[in-house]
């Protein structure tokens, strides 16, 4: 907005000599007075309780009932109120909203009913616990919206006083109408002796609305064993050396229902009119077609893990150890998958699918040493490695694409780039291969074989299945995401007074995908563009910008594809603890200075490697997300 243009009053309803016509000014003029004008008043009740009862039956027996939930009850009126604006020539300035009134109100239930029965009761060294429970939870939302367009006066800024194009529905911006319920039993018996030997055995059955009525049960048991080694008569004379030691192990499943309501009914969209009738014929008729699709044979998602771990300590318990190795395995993943357009419900729809299993491995270890003096100081360090692959697919596709895996958002028909696919972890790259750019007449004149209209200086992307054809069949595995491991440390010192504590945090072997780099080239402002291929600069390896429609900017391009290795200190502080005898007004006094985040090591030219991890989907993909940003204080402690 420039400064010479006439300023906006937000109670006027009419502006002259609003700018050049057809310009710039005008556009800002129509967008800043659509901001500025537009009343959204949002009124909200939100309501939680929660009520117990213990009652002791006898000194074993104990019944307990709890009762919670939640309501909530949110409105919103926003009004575009009438604006007339007039450029320099006084012809009429289009404006960015439509005056008009919309009005939401929605609300949400929920509670959670739960019995148990306890009993616990110790005979001479063992002890036996059992546990009976029944639970019922349920979640209820409802909306509703009205909106129309083109108010009489703005005095009347209600839904009667707009005229055209009335809509209203189910829903609102915030949800979509939804119930659903769960109920549950559980029963579990846990038996220790001496605290040397310990056994829990429970079983759980869930019952949920979101499955049809032929798979809407589940049943999940679970085992856990755990051995103090360090009790035994045979350990006292390593006891001084070896404080303790713990074995446990571990099987155990449990259930997944967390997908969309409604999934198991298929969704009919009127209004869809369709001219039918002789190939002459114009004539209009009222038409449905089936928008969401329905799989009434969806089941729980089931996983099965087997774990095995130990604790050691040694010295005092200054030094201390920590593993576990553990094995999933994932049975019926639940996972929403994208339909064809073909089928006739548009781009981007989904249909929940049990798309097949998958196996987890991997090893989580710690060690942590204390040494205390007049020079202290502690060390951790933990190390995590997982292997992720699918072992099935279910049905005859044996690769399929993630809806949210997308490169670059806000398009029709984006780019997918993260797969499920058979003998791969799930969420990996299968992107187009490519061979550096068309920068002689001789790669030129054999690239046109692939690509008739190929330029030079285009991206070469290359035939890997050999079918003189570029098709998504061509796409292979560039890894994914997910590191090959992950190491962590903390460090702390502390001598006369002062104190240093850092947290450093490394992430090795995964892979990200520069989406914010593939943006800023559609959009012609990457600083790279500046030595892009042309005929001046024919040693150039950045592909020459021919539009968003070229295929030298795809996002299932590997060119985008970057090392997303890291090491990053998360925190630091350094302080300085004062004397009581040098001072007399406080009880305690220190002075610190810390950062967070003040140092990433990476080899990767976005502005952080640690993107993507706001689900499986788009892990590793580099939407332009705002980055993990580095803050720097300085304080004092004071204690009176």
């Amino acid at each position: 907005y420039q400064p010479y243009q006439p300023l906006i009053d937000p109670d006027k309803e009419e502006i002259t000599n609003g700018g050049i016509p057809g310009s710039n000014e005008t556009i800002n003029l129509s967008y800043l007075s659509s901001q500025l004008k537009t009343r959204d008043k949002r009124n909200g009740n939100h309501t939680n309780f929660n009520l117990q009862v213990d009652y002791d039956l006898t000194q074993s027996f104990k019944l307990t009932t709890r009762f919670g939930g939640s309501y909530t009850d949110n409105t919103r009126i926003r009004v575009n109120p009438l604006f007339k604006a007039y450029d320099n020539e006084g012809d009429l300035i289009p404006m960015a909203q439509r005056s008009g009134v919309y009005n939401a109100s929605n609300k949400a239930a929920s509670f959670a009913w739960e019995n148990s029965v306890n009993y616990s009761k110790r005979f001479g060294d063992h002890q036996v616990k059992a546990l009976g429970l029944f639970s019922l939870e349920k979640y209820q939302y409802t909306g509703f919206f009205a909106q129309k367009f083109d108010l009489i006066s703005n005095n009347v800024t209600v839904l009667n006083g707009a005229t055209a194009d009335p809509n209203a529905g189910s829903g609102t911006d915030w949800d979509q109408d939804r119930t659903n319920s769960l109920v549950g039993i559980l029963g579990r018996i846990q038996y220790d002796y001496k605290g040397r030997y310990l056994l829990s055995v429970s079983a759980r059955r869930d019952g949920s609305s979101r499955f049809s009525k032929d798979y809407r049960w589940g049943t999940f048991p679970s085992v856990s064993a755990g051995w103090n080694v360090s009790d035994e008569k045979f350990w006292l004379p390593i006891a001084n050396t070896i404080n303790s030691m713990k074995i446990r192990a571990s099987y155990g499943t449990t259930g997944n229902q967390n997908f969309q309501d409604y999934s198991n009914a298929a969704a009919i969209t009127i209004g869809k009119d369709y001219v039918f009738g002789p190939e002459t014929s114009d004539h209009l008729v009222l038409g449905a077609i089936q928008t969401a699709f329905a799989n009434k044979n969806v089941k729980w998602e089931t996983t099965v893990q087997t774990n095995l771990g130990f604790d050691l300590s040694f010295f005092n318990n200054s030094l201390t150890f920590t593993g576990d190795f553990y094995n999933t395995n994932k049975k019926d993943m639940l996972f929403p998958l994208l339909i064809p357009s073909s089928t006739g419900t548009g781009q981007n729809s989904t249909v929940i699918l049990n798309v097949g299993n998958m196996n987890n491995k991997g090893v989580e270890l710690a060690a942590n040493y204390a040494h205390n003096g007049a020079f202290s100081w502690k060390f951790g360090v933990n190390f995590a490695r997982n292997v992720n692959k699918i072992t099935k697919m279910s049905g005859a596709n044996k690769i399929a694409y993630m809806a949210g895996g997308t490169a670059v958002d806000g398009i029709s028909n984006p780019d997918r780039l993260t797969v499920i696919k058979e003998g791969y972890e799930a969420g990996a790259f299968f992107l187009m291969p490519t061979n550096g750019l068309i920068k002689t007449d001789e790669q030129l004149e054999a690239y046109k074989k692939l690509v008739p209209t190929a330029k030079l200086g285009d991206l070469q992307y290359i035939d890997s299945n050999n079918d003189n054809r570029l098709t998504d069949d061509d796409r292979i595995y560039y890894g994914s995401g997910a590191p090959e491991y992950v190491i962590g440390s903390n460090i702390n010192f502390a001598y006369k007074g002062f104190d240093l504590a850092m947290q450093w945090y490394g992430s090795f072997g995964s892979e990200v995908v520069n989406s914010s780099r593939i943006y800023s080239y559609l959009g012609g402002t990457h600083k790279d563009l500046v030595y892009q291929w042309s005929p001046r600069n024919p040693d150039s390896n950045i592909p020459a910008n021919r539009g968003a429609s070229h295929d030298n900017y795809r996002g299932y391009s590997d060119y985008w594809v970057e090392n997303g290795t890291y090491v990053r200190l998360r925190n630091i502080s350094l302080g300085y603890k004062f004397s009581p005898k040098l001072i007399r007004f406080a009880s305690n006094l220190r002075i610190y200075v810390a950062a967070q985040n003040p140092i990433t090591i990476t080899k990767y030219k976005g502005f952080d490697p640690e993107v993507g991890n706001d689900g499986l989907e788009s892990r590793g993909i580099d939407k332009g997300n705002y980055p993990i940003g580095a803050v720097y204080r300085a304080g004092v402690q004071v204690n009176f």
